[in-house]
């Protein structure tokens, strides 16, 4: 267990050192976008501004500015899975290995 905290202490770290991070949306935040910011928003590479761990139950998140597209509600927390790293800043593999432990170690919704 000990381990895993380091493992995503770790990417946390390399993710904040990177930061603005730009990353594209995935599909469950691409219909959210739409629906609540905009098309073009959904399209776009997203600036990625805070990384944080929310906790076992929520895990890594992050905070997005959606200023351009939305300026009377400029930033939005998502959960990192639902956001792909551009591959240029070579966290991509990291995240990929996050992203699989994590969806493993969730619990199951009912």
């Amino acid at each position: 267990m000990h381990c895993r905290s380091s493992n995503k202490q770790k990417l946390i770290e390399e993710l904040r050192f990177a930061l603005p991070l730009k990353a594209r949306a995935r599909p469950p935040l691409i219909e959210r976008l739409r629906k609540t910011i905009s098309r073009d928003a959904a399209r776009s590479n997203l600036p990625v501004t805070n990384v944080f761990d929310a906790g076992e139950n929520l895990g890594l998140m992050c905070q997005l500015d959606l200023t351009q597209y939305c300026p009377q509600a400029p930033h939005l927390v998502v959960p990192f899975e639902h956001l792909a790293l551009d591959r240029g800043y070579g966290l991509d593999r990291k995240s990929q290995r996050y992203r699989r432990r994590g969806a493993r170690a969730a619990p199951q919704a009912s």
